[in-house]
């Protein structure tokens, strides 16, 4: 039984001083763990703060106490210097703000936290591009001649359909499908939270005519595997998209959240309902959703032409009340 004292555990208000700044870092992210946040979590806030460990070592800084503001921002001015992007600072300042006002709370540091006075302002949530129609079609038409079409252009259909993100595509077993309905179970996707998506008639029909062609058809059984019957990881599925990008000699090539970006775009584009989309593709907020709408010209032109106030405006002149 592993024994509590192996975490290395420090309080400031036993100890009479602030913690050294990894011991700080170790504990954050050991109450990361401890609420039970995903290790992919826990890893995001490792790698973000990796840096700053770093920087402090480099400056000398041991103690926590011994970080003030200035000091926050010689940190952010020499990862600018570095060539860093405005998107990625604010990730890593991100993390440091969450780990600063953590710390600051549970040793009682008297200091005013850093990140409090040092901020790193987000860049514009610009939506990215996602994946164009004439794209999506030549992929499709390019997967019908790899060494595995069945599978292949299911597993495209399945992306556009349901706007799965990558990991999750990779976690779909057979029974998540129902193949009747159209209705697909998301377990556990990004924070854990399930949903319910939905594939149409034609997605059906190639994910059924691709389920002929696999011997084992366990429900518990994943249901994207390799021509040799093994379980597809998210890696092997991203690479069958890039296979047949760089078989069509398409460049730049898309990714697999491209093709969410493209679920997302065309599902707003018929609905217009922001909330429905968002909670289709189990995201946090309609913000997040927000930046996978790359609302173009022709989308504010069908808009105004469809929804024209004065076209719905009745024009005959109403009868003179006295």
């Amino acid at each position: 039984m592993a024994k509590y004292h192996k975490f290395n555990i420090l309080s400031s208000k036993k100890v009479g001083k602030s913690p050294t700044v990894r011991e700080a870092v170790s504990n954050f992210l050991i109450s990361k763990k401890s609420m039970n946040c995903t290790q992919k979590t826990v890893q995001s806030y490792t790698d973000g703060l990796k840096p700053f460990l770093t920087f402090c070592d480099l400056q000398g800084i041991k103690e926590l106490g011994d970080v003030d503001n200035f000091f926050v921002d010689a940190y952010f001015a020499d990862m600018a210097d570095k060539g860093h992007s405005d998107g990625g600072m604010h990730a890593y300042y991100r993390s440091l703000r969450t780990f600063m006002r953590w710390s600051w709370d549970v040793y009682n540091i008297d200091s005013t936290c850093p990140t409090n006075i040092s901020k790193v302002k987000a860049p514009p949530n610009n939506p990215i591009p996602g994946l164009p129609e004439d794209a999506l079609l030549s992929i499709l038409e390019g997967a019908k001649h790899t060494d595995y079409p069945l599978r292949d252009t299911a597993f495209i259909m399945f992306l556009v359909d349901t706007g799965a993100r990558k990991q999750e595509a990779a976690n779909i077993k057979i029974k998540d499908i129902n193949l009747e309905t159209g209705e697909v179970f998301i377990d556990q996707g990004k924070g854990r939270k399930n949903r319910y998506v939905h594939i149409g008639n034609k997605t059906r029909k190639a994910i059924s005519d691709y389920l002929e062609t696999v011997d084992l058809k366990k429900p518990e059984n994943k249901l994207w595997i390799s021509k040799d019957g093994y379980e597809m990881t998210a890696a092997g599925l991203a690479e069958i998209i890039r296979r047949i990008q760089k078989n069509l000699k398409i460049d730049p090539m898309y990714s697999m959240h491209d093709f969410r970006r493209y679920c997302a775009l065309s599902m707003y584009r018929e609905s217009h309902d922001l909330l429905l989309v968002s909670m289709y593709l189990g995201h946090a907020s309609v913000d997040v959703t927000r930046r996978y709408l790359n609302i173009n010209r022709d989308d504010m032109h069908t808009f105004g032409e469809n929804f024209s106030n004065i076209d719905k405006l009745s024009m005959v002149r109403p009868k003179r009340v006295f």
